[in-house]
């Protein structure tokens, strides 16, 4: 699933650490911009709910 992102939607750059078994995954700016729209549609529908008896934390 990683490639898909990495290579036909480029959202995603993946860079192998010192130890192999390791994977960064980083964000591009195309990335970030699709969170960041994401992210205010998710706020966009919550704000039309009581939200009294849970918490939503959305960290930008």
């Amino acid at each position: 699933m990683l490639v898909k992102f990495e290579e036909s939607c480029r959202v995603i750059e993946r860079k192998a650490g010192e130890d192999k078994r390791e994977v960064q995954v980083i964000l591009t700016d195309k990335g970030k911009d699709l969170l960041s729209e994401g992210v205010s549609l998710i706020e966009d529908v919550l704000s039309h709910y009581q939200l009294d008896k849970m918490e939503i934390i959305i960290v930008k």
